[in-house]
């Protein structure tokens, strides 16, 4: 699986009331949304892809 690193202030979290890990989580959900909304993904990838591997 490829990984992608993003640098972001420490007060990014704070601000968003979100310890680093939270926000990983919400951020996969939220993408995998929007992508699911714009048809990039079919509801097969939604249902067995993306939202039934662990979220770490």
């Amino acid at each position: 699986m490829t990984q992608l690193t993003l640098d972001m202030p420490e007060e990014a979290f704070a601000t968003l009331h979100q310890t680093p890990k939270e926000f990983v989580r919400e951020m996969r959900i939220a993408a995998a949304v929007k992508w699911y909304e714009l048809g990039r993904f079919g509801k097969r990838w939604w249902m067995n892809g993306m939202m039934l591997r662990p979220l770490d």
